[in-house]
């Protein structure tokens, strides 16, 4: 090689890689605290619509409360009724339906081991069955539901075999 043709190839001490590895580096700092703050604000949006999702059920609840009331107050319990139902039909965030008491009839059976006093088994299981026949006596029934009252009315004169 000739002197003219070496000056032309001289190696310049700085490294292309590592210039391009330094680039590589700052650019991938630099995106990385994009995404940093970019999570952090879709993460604060998603709160932010969350807190307002809950206020709007807090308002719809509030709406329906206030509603019932009214119904109640003026006698538009019927009416009321039928118009949340239509209503709730159709919305995203329902408006509250009121409570309402059913009747329903159940049979429970139960079977008991009494200690009776008595002369004889005959006058025991008299004084049982006697008992069980009562107008007075009511069973207690087991609910352990706060929805479900033992109360109301019951059929006396049910039928009680003594074992």
């Amino acid at each position: 090689m000739t002197a003219e043709l070496e000056e032309d190839y001289v190696l310049t001490p700085e490294d292309p890689i590592a210039e391009l590895r330094a680039e590589v580096t700052k650019l991938d700092t630099e995106l990385r605290q994009e995404l940093a703050r970019e999570t952090e604000r879709a993460d604060r949006a998603e709160r932010e619509l969350h807190a307002l999702q809950e206020t709007h059920r807090g308002d719809i609840a509030l709406i329906g409360s206030v509603l019932m009331s009214e119904a109640d107050d003026r006698d538009w319990c019927d009416d009321y009724d039928r118009v949340i139902e239509r209503i709730n039909d159709r919305v995203s965030v329902r408006l509250p339906e009121r409570i309402k008491n059913y009747s329903i009839d159940i049979r429970v059976s139960y079977e008991f081991t009494v200690d009776v006093e008595a002369h004889n088994q005959e006058e025991a299981e008299g004084i049982v069955g006697d008992l069980t026949k009562s107008t007075n006596w009511t069973p207690s029934l087991p609910f352990s539901d706060d929805r479900v009252r033992a109360g109301g009315t019951y059929a006396h004169g049910t039928e009680v075999e003594v074992i």
